[in-house]
């Protein structure tokens, strides 16, 4: 775990050329590119886990790197949420 936490403090390093004052925002969508561009994730997975961890918490913006799943996200919400129902009546 600690390697691949200094791997990533590594990358995060390269890019801004900083090891503080690093905003949270810029921080989350370097941790996005790098799940994906680095680590080679899948993307929709990586948005849609980050979308998931920001509606923890009530009011809090969609970034603009994420918004394109956003859509995604609640449509797969919906069929979740009526294929509970069904499960329910048989």
């Amino acid at each position: 775990v600690f390697e691949a936490f200094r791997a990533l403090s590594r990358w995060l390093y390269k890019q801004s050329d900083s090891t503080w004052k690093i905003s949270l925002d810029r921080l989350a969508e370097m941790l996005f590119d790098y799940l994906l561009h680095v680590k080679q994730h899948e993307e929709k997975n990586v948005a849609l886990a980050m979308i998931e961890d920001l509606l923890k918490v009530k009011g809090r913006k969609i970034p603009h790197y994420l918004k394109a799943y956003v859509t995604f996200l609640e449509q797969e919400m919906a069929g979740n949420a009526k294929h509970k129902r069904q499960s329910k009546r048989q």
